[in-house]
C-alpha cells in the first residue's frame, strides 16, 4: 500500500514537472514579448544577480536604493535560492524558473500524500492532479516571488507534522528529536523566505503540544527543540542585518512599512485599485511618503519605528475605518485576479473547498492543524497589506479540501470513487 502511494506520488511529481517545464519553454519562446516582471519579482531577480556578480544583497528597486549599500528590505531565501542557481548555471531567469518548477512539482507530490492522509487515496490523487495544472501555482513558476518557495515549505512542514503520527508511543526519543529538528529547520527556512510565514507557528505548537504522545515535559521539550532549530537557521541572517544596520532585524525590515501601508489615510486608494483590477500589486500613492521626508532610506530603524507609530495611531484614531480596511483586505485575499484563467479556476475550487471543509468536520480532530493554519493565514492581510497571491502558501490545503468536496459531490450524484482508506 505504501509502495503504491509512493509510486503515485512520484508519477504526480513527474507529470507536474513536465507541465511546468513545458510552460517555461512556451513562455521563453513565445512570439510576443513577455510581460515585464512585477516590482517584487524584479527585485528578487535583481538581488540574485547582484549576489552572483557583486556579492552584495541589494536591489536598485528597494531601500536604500543604493547599489553600493546592502539592503535589509527583502527576505533572503528566494534571492539566495535564485542566486545559487545563477552561480551554477549562469545568470538567466530561466534557471530560476526551472528551480521553482522543481520545488513546485515536489509540492504537488506532497499535496497528494497529505491529501491521502486527510481524506483517503482518491482525495490524494485528485488533489495532486489539480495541483499539477492549477493556474496560480503555474504562475509562481514564471514569476520569482516568495510565494513559490513558501507554498513548498508550508506543505512540506504540514506533511512533516502528519508523518509524525506514524511514530508509535514507544518510539525512541532520538526519533522525536530528529523530527523536532526537521520541523524547526523547515520552519526557519519558511521564516527566512517570508516573515509572514510565522502563521505556521500556531499549527506547529498545536501539534507538538496537544497531538503527540508523551508527558508535558516531553511535549515542551519538542517545542523548545523546534524553536531552537528555527532560531539557528535564522541567526546568521539576523547577525548580517545587525552588522549592516546596527538594528535588530531577524529577517527583513519592511514589517513596519507594510503595516503602515495597510493602515493609513490613503490605504483606500490601493484597495480600490485592487478591487477594480487596475493594479495587481500594492502601489503606494506619493502621499504615504510625506511623513518620512526628513529621513533617508538608509535610516532603517527610524523608518520602521515611525511607520509602526503612524499605523498604530491611525488605527487608534480611526478604528471604524481600520476595521473596514481589514474587511476589504480580507475580501481581496479571498478573491481571484481579474484574469479569466484565475477566475474560472478559483471560484469552483473555492466552492468545492467549502464543501470539503464541511465534510471534514466529522473528523475535525484530524484536520485541526490545517483548520488553524487557514485561520492564521488570514491574519496577515487583515493586519498588513493584501493581494490574492498572498493565499498561495495555503493553496495546497484548499486544493485538498476541494478534492474532498468533489468526491462528496460525486457520491451525492451516485458516482462513488472513494476507496476503503477514505475517511
Amino acid at each position: 500500500m505504501k509502495q503504491t502511494s509512493a509510486r503515485i506520488g512520484t508519477i504526480i511529481i513527474i507529470i507536474a514537472l513536465g507541465i511546468r517545464i513545458a510552460l517555461i519553454v512556451a513562455w521563453e519562446y513565445q512570439m510576443d514579448e513577455s510581460p515585464r516582471l512585477s516590482l517584487d519579482a524584479s527585485s528578487y531577480h535583481q538581488t540574485a544577480q547582484n549576489l552572483v556578480k557583486r556579492q552584495i544583497f541589494t536591489s536598485s528597486l528597494d531601500p536604500p536604493y543604493d547599489p553600493q549599500q546592502p539592503s535589509t528590505f527583502r527576505p533572503p531565501l528566494t534571492p539566495l535560492f535564485l542566486a545559487a542557481l545563477y552561480a551554477v548555471f549562469g545568470v538567466n531567469l530561466v534557471w530560476g524558473r526551472l528551480g521553482l518548477a522543481v520545488v513546485g512539482a515536489i509540492a504537488c507530490g506532497l499535496t497528494a500524500w497529505l491529501g491521502e492522509q486527510l481524506g483517503g487515496r482518491v482525495v490524494g490523487y485528485l488533489a495532486g492532479s489539480i495541483s499539477c495544472i492549477y493556474p496560480l501555482l503555474l504562475l509562481l513558476v514564471i514569476l520569482p516571488l516568495t510565494e513559490g518557495l513558501s507554498l513548498f515549505l508550508s506543505v512540506a512542514l504540514v506533511a512533516l507534522l502528519y508523518a509524525s503520527a506514524a511514530l508509535a508511543a514507544d518510539t525512541p526519543a532520538t526519533r522525536y528529536i530528529t523530527w523536532s529538528i526537521s520541523v524547526g529547520v523547515v520552519f526557519g527556512l519558511a521564516l527566512l523566505n517570508k516573515a509572514a510565514n510565522i502563521v505556521l507557528l500556531p499549527s506547529i505548537l498545536l501539534w507538538a503540544v496537544f497531538q503527540l504522545s508523551g508527558g508535558w515535559t516531553t511535549r515542551l521539550l519538542r517545542v523548545v527543540i523546534i524553536l531552537f532549530a528555527a532560531t539557528l537557521v535564522i541567526l546568521p541572517w539576523t547577525l548580517r542585518n545587525h552588522l549592516s544596520t546596527g538594528a535588530f532585524i531577524p529577517v527583513n525590515s519592511n514589517g513596519g512599512w507594510t503595516l503602515y501601508l495597510g493602515n493609513n489615510a490613503h490605504t483606500a486608494k490601493n484597495l480600490t485599485a485592487l478591487e477594480q483590477g487596475t493594479t495587481h500589486g500594492w502601489v503606494p500613492p506619493s502621499e504615504v511618503y510625506e511623513p518620512f521626508q526628513d529621513l533617508s532610506f538608509g535610516d532603517t530603524q527610524r523608518y520602521e519605528t515611525r511607520a509602526i507609530k503612524l499605523a498604530l495611531t491611525f488605527i487608534w484614531n480611526h478604528p471604524a475605518m481600520a476595521l473596514q480596511f481589514a474587511f476589504r483586505k480580507l475580501k481581496i485575499f479571498w478573491s481571484p485576479y481579474p484574469h479569466l484563467a484565475d477566475q474560472l479556476s478559483w471560484y469552483p475550487l473555492a466552492g468545492f473547498s467549502l464543501i470539503g471543509i464541511a465534510a471534514s468536520l466529522t473528523a475535525w480532530r484530524k484536520h485541526l492543524v490545517v483548520y488553524l493554519l487557514l485561520l492564521s493565514a488570514m491574519s496577515i492581510p487583515v493586519v498588513f497589506t493584501s493581494m490574492p497571491r498572498f493565499r498561495a502558501p495555503i493553496m495546497p490545503f484548499l486544493i485538498i479540501y476541494a478534492a474532498l468536496g468533489l468526491l462528496k459531490v460525486g457520491q451525492a450524484l451516485g458516482i462513488n470513487l472513494e476507496d476503503r482508506r477514505s475517511s
